[in-house]
């Protein structure tokens, strides 16, 4: 069960461990979409990782304005004094908590867009633990929660209100990127709080969806914070566009093995982008699809994302 010290850094004892955050919220009326994350490793010493070893972070930040890229950053290797999420600032993202697994403040200062907003916490924390699916076919285990976003955005010189939900994750671990095809992050954040998070990861040994490694949770709107249930038999379909990126989706949730009917959710992407991660002749040399999309589910709309990165 997560607990507040599950916000804290982990140890990075082991060639390859990451220890990240990541932040996505998407206002669909001021037509601002951000993905924001940091990820904290050691620096490799030649017999894998020394105690005294420094941390080394990298930063990816993408947001979207009206449906174009505004910026891109995607910077690694960056040595870092603090190392803590209760407050770390890297390359003018910042990641603040203000009360663990309820709210935190992130901000960034780039060339040309900024944001500074809060999160609140809607829900439990949507675990991930080392016996579930995806920790299992990925090696990255963690939780996400569903959060109310509310702050400022400025993009070229123009001032946008943001208020309207997104997600918040903290994953650790080790991903072995030379058995690993390829990994999918996708949120549905449905008007009234409802919401369906999903992560997937297809290994070198998989054929096709059907055998990706699969984790998804179900949240319903609650008075109070919500908690989420784990989806017995996740399914999600993509439609894909010439050069392999995702243009539509759609979600079957068979919520248990006795259930008569599953939930339904489809998407249509808003707008994406391709980033090239790490360097061309590495075994983890990425290509990440980036996007947003628009859900309907159970008669209602909402915004989310559908992230997809693939080994080179």
């Amino acid at each position: 069960m997560i607990a507040a010290d599950d916000e804290k850094r982990r140890s990075l004892t082991q060639p390859g461990f990451s220890d990240g955050v990541e932040v996505a919220f998407g206002d669909g009326q001021a037509a601002i979409f951000v993905t924001a994350r940091i990820s904290i490793t050691a620096a490799r010493a030649h017999d894998g990782v020394s105690p005294a070893a420094p941390a080394l972070a990298t930063v990816l930040v993408v947001v979207f304005s009206g449906g174009d890229v505004a910026e891109v950053l995607a910077q690694g290797e960056i040595a870092i004094d603090s190392e803590e999420w209760s407050e770390l600032e890297v390359a003018g993202l910042r990641f603040e908590t203000v009360e663990p697994l309820r709210t935190w403040r992130v901000s960034f200062n780039g060339e040309r867009v900024s944001f500074d907003v809060e999160l609140e916490a809607t829900t439990q924390p949507c675990e991930a633990g080392p016996n579930s699916e995806i920790a299992r076919g990925g090696g990255l285990e963690g939780y996400e929660q569903i959060c109310r976003v509310s702050g400022k955005a400025t993009v070229a010189a123009e001032v946008h209100e943001i208020a309207c939900l997104g997600q918040r994750g903290h994953s650790w671990g080790v991903a072995d990127w030379t058995k690993i095809q390829l990994a999918r992050s996708v949120g549905a954040w449905i008007a009234g709080d409802d919401a369906v998070l999903l992560s997937a990861v297809r290994s070198t040994e998989a054929v096709g969806h059907a055998q990706e490694a699969t984790t998804a949770w179900v949240i319903k709107a609650a008075d109070e914070v919500a908690a989420a249930a784990v989806v017995e038999d996740p399914r999600l379909s993509t439609s894909y566009d010439s050069d392999g990126r995702q243009r539509r989706a759609a979600l079957e949730l068979w919520e248990t093995d006795d259930c008569d009917r599953p939930q339904r959710a489809s998407g249509l992407l808003l707008c994406g982008t391709t980033l090239y991660l790490g360097s061309p002749e590495s075994q983890a040399a990425l290509r990440m699809e980036c996007a947003f999309f628009l859900w309907r589910m159970n008669g209602r709309s909402g915004i989310g994302r559908y992230d997809l990165i693939r080994r080179l």
